[in-house]
C-alpha cells in the first residue's frame, strides 16, 4: 500500500491565469484581472494560513474575471505547521532569492504577491510586458537580479506606474528590491488600494 495525501476542495470554475495571461485580452480586461488579484491577495493575506506557492499556473479566475482562487495548495502554511520547516519554497520567478525552507510563516507568499499584482497591472498599461511572458512564461523582471539591485528590468515598470498615478502599484513594485521575503506594508498597501477602489 502506498498513501497520498488528498486535499479535497469544490470545484472551482474558470481557467489559470496563466493561461488566460496567453490570450489576446484587452487593457481593461487586464485592468479587471489585477484587480481580482488584489483583492484575493488580500484575503489571503488577512487570512491565518499562506499558500506557499503563488504563481499563475496555481491561480484559477472566475469566467466574469471578477474573482480568483488559489489552487495546489500543497506548500501551505497553516498556524498549526508554525515552528516547522517548509517542505519546498515555490517557483524562482515569483520567489524571493533569501527564501529558505527555514521561512514557514504567515509571510512565504508576500513576495509573489506583489511579483504577480506588479506583473498584472503592468500588464494592463504596457503591451510588451505581456508580450514577454507569453515567449517566455515569466514575468519581465527577475527576483534574483532586482533583489541584488540589477533594476534595469523593474525600472521602467516602476517609471511608468509613477508617470501614471498608480500610486499602491508604484510602492508594490519598489518592494520587489527588498533585501528580505517578508514586506510588512504589503497587506496595508493593499487594503487603502481596496478603499479606494
Amino acid at each position: 500500500k502506498v498513501w497520498i495525501d488528498c486535499l479535497l476542495t469544490k470545484f472551482i470554475e474558470g481557467t489559470t491565469l496563466d493561461n488566460l495571461l496567453k490570450e489576446e485580452l484587452s487593457a481593461d480586461t487586464l485592468h479587471s484581472i489585477a484587480t481580482a488579484f488584489d483583492r484575493m491577495a488580500l484575503q489571503l493575506l488577512s487570512s491565518p494560513r499562506a499558500h506557499g506557492d503563488l504563481k499563475p499556473e496555481n491561480i484559477v479566475i472566475a469566467p466574469d474575471f471578477q474573482s480568483m482562487q488559489a489552487i495546489d495548495w500543497d506548500a501551505a502554511y497553516l498556524p498549526q505547521l508554525s515552528g516547522e520547516q517548509a517542505n519546498e519554497i515555490g517557483t524562482a520567478a515569483y520567489q524571493h532569492p533569501a527564501r529558505t525552507m527555514e521561512m514557514y510563516d504567515k509571510h512565504i507568499d508576500d513576495y509573489s504577491i506583489a511579483a504577480i499584482s506588479t506583473l498584472l497591472h503592468a500588464a494592463s498599461i504596457e503591451a510588451n510586458v505581456l508580450e514577454y511572458y507569453r515567449n517566455n512564461f515569466e514575468p519581465p523582471f527577475s527576483p534574483r537580479l532586482i533583489t541584488r539591485r540589477q533594476t534595469k528590468q523593474i525600472d521602467p515598470i516602476i517609471d511608468t506606474f509613477a508617470r501614471k498615478g498608480m500610486a499602491a502599484q508604484y510602492h508594490i513594485a519598489k518592494m520587489l528590491t527588498s533585501p528580505t521575503p517578508r514586506l510588512f506594508q504589503l497587506q496595508t498597501i493593499l487594503e487603502l488600494t481596496a478603499e479606494l477602489s
